[in-house]
């Protein structure tokens, strides 16, 4: 997905959770579906592009380290923030950037 291209993969595991089905790749139950798709793919330069196209922004959007970096800051940010709200003699920040909101 992160090349570019249109990616077909089984309905089963982890893999539901990268590929939205029609939009950046496709989900199939059996070789027949997967045959269907390739042959879809093969036969339209354009759905092929959209769709690589699209699934490379998913990556992007969602599975990158450096997205993954921001969620793990956001969330000790909220936890800074939390426990200063809870306990607001103490400032248990370490980082002086961290601003709380309210």
């Amino acid at each position: 997905m992160w090349k570019g291209r249109a990616v077909i993969g089984g309905n089963i595991g982890g893999i539901r959770h990268q590929i939205v089905h029609g939009q950046s790749g496709f989900l199939v139950d059996d070789v027949h579906q997967a045959a269907a798709h390739i042959s879809t793919l093969l036969l339209d330069p354009d759905l092929r592009r959209n769709i690589g196209r699209r699934a490379r922004e998913r990556v992007r959007r969602h599975f990158l380290m450096s997205r993954l970096l921001e969620d793990w800051l956001d969330l000790i940010t909220a936890l800074i923030c939390q426990s200063e709200q809870d306990h607001p003699r103490r400032n248990l920040s370490p980082l002086p950037s961290v601003r709380c909101a309210g």
